[in-house]
């Protein structure tokens, strides 16, 4: 009898193990997100999903700026619009992110999404774009010049290479810079020099070394400080400045020499860029670009030295006569051809091309 029990025991513990193999346990329940029945279609694209990206924005300017209220949020606000709300920024202002002088690299490492860049912090990082900071090359507005530079861009695979770690979104060129400065009026050539002056890296440098004086690279934030305590006697820098830096507190002569013009891209990381579905990528592009790159150096600059004129600041303008300007255009020739030479030994053969086609662009968008 023991036995007969034992061996129907057995029996029923081999049953109840068959039985579990064969019905494992209840499957999960797909969410709503990822269920499909039959009268659905699965997303194609992570657009048509509504997934939201945000995007980390790193930028030098205060949130109550000229160029941050009159130019970067209007793109900022279109972008959002043109993605139905799908892309949105986290913006950095102030270089609260990165410095202005470290952003090419947050922008790299993906720190930053987006960044302002201003090249000229990193000479020899876009030599050929430099050809737009030539001195005395013929910019009459920033609107003309951003033109003139994305035709470059869009041209010259030489030049779209300089960019190869970032995704350009647009490129931002100043108006004709002044020279500013502390001391004295500079009216003729002799004037300037000795004289340590701020400018921008490359062709600008070269330019203030030509005409005797001495140049600084100096973070435009610290502008303002360093020509309080005699450390700079002058900037060259946008007539909009006088403002927005409130130069004229700190520099009140004014020199009209338009020295050259600086540009600054706005870029975003590859990765990000590459990540976004194309939809998300062409809507971003439709706001961006050249009318983008004209609109906003447009906004950037030219309305800005408007406002800045018709107001009235306490400073002391000149304008040297025709016959003073040609001296300072005469030994800016010497630096066109210099750029020309340093181009073609560093493997460029078509850089003279890119200056004559510059020169051609900028008489045919001239206003």
């Amino acid at each position: 009898m023991k036995k007969l029990w034992l061996l129907l025991l057995a029996v029923v513990l081999a049953t109840t193990l068959i039985l579990s193999a064969c019905n494992p346990g209840t499957t999960p329940t797909p969410s709503t997100s990822t269920a499909q029945t039959s009268n659905k279609t699965p997303a194609t694209s992570t657009a048509s999903t509504g997934k939201v990206y945000t995007l980390r924005f790193a930028d030098m300017d205060a949130q109550q700026s000229w160029t941050a209220t009159h130019s970067t949020q209007p793109w900022i606000d279109d972008v959002v619009k043109a993605t139905n709300g799908q892309v949105k920024f986290e913006v950095y202002w102030s270089n609260t992110l990165s410095k202005q002088t470290e952003n090419w690299e947050a922008l790299k490492s993906g720190i930053a999404d987006v960044a302002t860049c201003v090249m000229s912090f990193w000479p020899g990082l876009a030599p050929l774009s430099d050809v737009i900071s030539l001195p005395f090359i013929g910019i009459t507005s920033a609107e003309q010049a951003a033109a003139v530079m994305w035709k470059l861009y869009e041209k010259y695979p030489s030049i779209q290479a300089e960019y190869k770690d970032v995704h350009v979104l647009f490129i931002g060129v100043g108006d004709p810079n002044v020279l500013q400065t502390s001391k004295k009026q500079v009216k003729t050539m002799d004037d300037i020099k000795g004289m340590k002056i701020r400018v921008t890296g490359g062709p600008p440098t070269e330019y203030l070394k030509a005409i005797g004086a001495s140049p600084m690279m100096v973070d435009m934030v610290d502008v303002y400080t360093n020509l309080q305590k005699g450390v700079l006697d002058g900037v060259v820098a946008s007539w909009a400045s006088v403002e927005s830096m409130k130069f004229y507190e700190v520099a009140k002569y004014i020199t009209n020499v338009p020295i050259y013009s600086p540009f600054a891209v706005r870029a975003m990381n590859l990765q990000v860029w590459n990540s976004l579905p194309p939809e998300i990528q062409q809507q971003i592009t439709s706001v961006s670009g050249f009318e983008r790159s004209k609109l906003f150096s447009k906004t950037q600059y030219d309305d800005a030295v408007k406002k800045v004129k018709s107001a009235g600041y306490p400073v002391t303008e000149y304008t040297p006569p025709p016959e003073e300007i040609a001296k300072w255009q005469e030994l800016a020739k010497p630096i066109w051809q210099k750029w020309v030479d340093d181009m073609r030994a560093a493997g460029h053969p078509e850089a003279q091309d890119i200056l004559n086609t510059t020169l051609e662009l900028l008489k045919a968008y001239k206003q």
